[in-house]
Order: C-alpha cells, then sequence, then structure tokens
C-alpha cells in the first residue's frame, strides 16, 4: 500500500455510511419497489432492487446554477465547498453532482441509499467524497468498495473526467440504483458496475477507497492485494 490517507472530515460526529459475481444490470421498470425507511447505517438496499416512483421519474433531471432559491443556495455551498477542498468545480460539474443528489433522493424511498437529509447532503455527501480528490492518481482505474449509493466513487468520477472507477457491492438494490445513476450521468464510457463480494476482486486498481464498509484491518488487508505497485488506500 502506497499510502493510507483519511480525509478530513467536514463535520464532526456525523455517522458514516455502512454499505457493502456480475456485471449489474439495469433493474426492469415494470417491478415496484417496496417503499423501506430510510436508512443511513444499515441501507436495506440489499432487500432487492428499488426504483423511483412515477411522479419522480417524470420529473426533469437537470439542475441550473441560475436558478434562485435554495437550488441556488445549494449549488454556491457546493462550489465554495469544493474551493476550500482545492478543486475548481465550473458551473457543468456542479450541475452534474447536484442532478446525482437528486438521483439519490428520488430512489430514496424505495431504494434505503441514505439516511442523511437533503439539506445536509451536500456536505455530509458530495464535499465528504470529493475531499479525497487531490490524492486521486488518475492514470488507473479507482475502485470504490461497499459503494451503496455511490459515495465516494461516483462524486470523484464526476468530479476528476480522467478517472475511470468501478463501482462494487453485493447488494442488487445498490447497483441497480448505481447502473442507473451512471447511465442518466453519461459515465458509461468510464464507470463499471458490479454487483459481487468485495473479496472476489482480483485488481490492480491504482486508488482503492471505501466509506466505512469494513473495520480498518480488515479493509487494509484486503486492499493489499487488489493495489497496484504505488496504488494508495483512501478512507
Amino acid at each position: 500500500v502506497g499510502l493510507l490517507a483519511s480525509r478530513p472530515r467536514l463535520q464532526p460526529g456525523g455517522r458514516p455510511e455502512l454499505r457493502g459475481h456480475r456485471e449489474a444490470q439495469p433493474y426492469p421498470s415494470g417491478l415496484p419497489g417496496p417503499g423501506l425507511a430510510d436508512e443511513r447505517a444499515d441501507p436495506g438496499c440489499g432487500l432487492g432492487p428499488g426504483r423511483p416512483s412515477e411522479e419522480d421519474q417524470a420529473r426533469p433531471h437537470g439542475r441550473s446554477l441560475s436558478r434562485t432559491g435554495p437550488a441556488r443556495a445549494e449549488a454556491e455551498r457546493l462550489l465554495a465547498g469544493a474551493a476550500s477542498l482545492g478543486l475548481e468545480l465550473d458551473g457543468d460539474g456542479a450541475s452534474a453532482l447536484l442532478s446525482y443528489l437528486d438521483l439519490v433522493y428520488r430512489w430514496n424511498p424505495s431504494a434505503g441509499l441514505t439516511r442523511v437529509a437533503r439539506a445536509d447532503a451536500v456536505r455530509l455527501h458530495l464535499l465528504d467524497s470529493l475531499s479525497l480528490a487531490a490524492h486521486i492518481d488518475t492514470s488507473g482505474p479507482l475502485v470504490d468498495l461497499g459503494s451503496g449509493g455511490g459515495f465516494p466513487g461516483l462524486p470523484l468520477a464526476l468530479a476528476l473526467p480522467g478517472l475511470e472507477a468501478e463501482l462494487v457491492d453485493s447488494r442488487r438494490r445498490c447497483c441497480s440504483f448505481l447502473v442507473q445513476a451512471v447511465a442518466e450521468l453519461g459515465l458509461s464510457d468510464r464507470v463499471r458496475v458490479r454487483e459481487l463480494d468485495a473479496g472476489q476482486l482480483t485488481g490492480p486498481y491504482q486508488t482503492v477507497v471505501s466509506r466505512a464498509f469494513l473495520p480498518p484491518p480488515e479493509l487494509v488487508s484486503l486492499a493489499v492485494g487488489l493495489l497496484a505497485p504505488g496504488g494508495r488506500l483512501l478512507v
């Protein structure tokens, strides 16, 4: 392991999200999700595939930084927070990240992806994920172990255009969401979703990331076998 680094926490006391052999496939839209309760510590997305409601499917996915009110304020918080991390985002980059966040919360009632309130999601989900960006080597692939709702792998892929990534989770519900998100965000050419146990991976990867997926000793043991020479484990 070339480096074991911890991301700077943007808010003390926040609870991490617990998230966990085949290529994941989109979930058939005709089957309903059971509408599970929102959970963060144990997101429940392993209980079966979920999908957004018909009302949510009808909503537009795009998000404009020219909007006023809460949407504008949220975009400004994202841009300011990214700048404080030394990451330059333009309006398109911020819009893509917020559109991804919208997808998470559209799916959340049935997929149980997070317990974080929407008002806190820029700070606790997006900026927390982006705090790793300065340590990412985009010359080789990244793998996100136990990706769940896609944090931190998807925000990093959106913010770093040269990054190729694999999002790995053993739970079909999470993978169904991730496949949809990757497609809607236009990342299918460089982000792959894999539905399997992390122990089945072989690597090598330039970077391994994870968000409270395993206890640190187990995570380090797993990552050592996945990293390319000089690769990094970032937690």
